[in-house]
């Protein structure tokens, strides 16, 4: 998981491929690649306004509902990660159930967040039509500013237009006399399948943790956010 403090993106996404060698009767490979303006996470700006390359690769069993999928990613910034992830999201109609959990990896650190399993989230998804909701744990953590790390998501989708409404709550370190809670509000805009457009601004943070005085690397800059972002999918 990322923290506010300079760490992130990456390069990989064939770690995926021992589970694709034999793909069932009735499932689905798919990848996609991306640029973006900025490396925009939970409202955080995590790579200093430099853009950044992605790409996914994702397995999914039609019938089961179970699936696996590798992220990569690399910043103007030189930093790197990649994200693994499984979990299993029946087909339920309009309803959605979505459980997994997702491991980050970044190479090169000085501490065990450069080893798979060292960095990992469980994540539950409820949602009907248009709204999901998602929350998101940190169960394994290899720093202290990872450590208790909650996320909760609120998303609404209509048709092009899509908000996000998130809630972090952070373990704060111990000793620590303000609090590291934020919300944030993202809003997009798909132009078209390929083409979005994105803007993200804090709404709620404490003045301290805002204070580079106070909170030092880790302050929260609640500066709004304009992202860009280009995907191309490979079928």
């Amino acid at each position: 998981m990322k923290s506010r403090s300079k760490q992130t993106a990456g390069v990989a996404a064939a770690l995926l491929l021992a589970t694709v060698v034999a793909v069932p009767a009735q499932a689905g490979v798919s990848a996609d690649a991306q640029v973006a303006s900025t490396y925009l996470f939970r409202g955080l700006d995590v790579s200093d306004g430099n853009a950044q390359v992605s790409g996914t690769l994702m397995y999914s069993h039609d019938t089961t509902g179970l699936y696996g999928s590798a992220w990569a990613s690399s910043s103007g910034d030189g930093s790197q990660e990649y994200d693994l992830a499984a979990g299993w999201a029946p087909d339920l109609g309009a309803f959605k159930l979505d459980l997994g959990a997702v491991n980050y990896v970044y190479p090169g650190t000085s501490d065990d967040r450069d080893n798979v399993g060292k960095e990992t989230e469980a994540y539950l998804g409820l949602g009907y039509g248009w709204f999901e909701f998602y929350y998101y744990d940190n169960v394994s953590s290899a720093t202290s500013a990872t450590n208790g790390y909650e996320y909760y998501s609120f998303n609404f989708t209509f048709d092009k237009v899509a908000f996000v409404l998130g809630y972090a709550d952070p373990n704060e370190v111990q000793g620590q006399d303000w609090d590291d809670n934020y919300v944030h509000l993202d809003f997009s805009y798909a132009f078209n399948d390929n083409l979005t457009f994105t803007a993200s601004k804090i709404v709620s943070v404490d003045d301290d943790a805002k204070d580079s005085d106070v909170a030092g690397d880790a302050a929260i800059d609640d500066d709004a956010l304009f992202l860009v972002s280009y995907s191309l999918p490979f079928k």
